[in-house]
């Protein structure tokens, strides 16, 4: 989809948020026409969401930790890649 006028190329979010939850984000993002094919990705330190977010649609689930920004790195450079 490179070149057309998309708002966002990516949306990456944690999953505990004040308001709603990541994973409720992401099937917002998922239920909407204009939004539904920008990838989202979701983090948390809790691994127990991460089957609620695959399934609800997430490009990735991220388990916060240490090497986190290393992941975001690798992930990033996956997208460019595509």
């Amino acid at each position: 989809m490179a070149g057309d006028n998309m708002l966002f190329q990516l949306v990456i979010t944690d999953y505990e948020m004040q308001g709603m939850t990541g994973c409720e984000l992401l099937k917002r993002v998922k239920e909407t026409p204009v939004l539904r094919h920008i990838p989202v990705v979701v983090m948390s330190s809790e691994k127990k969401y991460s089957d609620e977010c695959l399934n609800a649609g997430a490009l990735r689930f991220i388990e916060k930790s240490a090497k986190l920004l290393d992941d975001v790195e690798t992930l990033i450079r996956q997208l460019g890649s595509q």
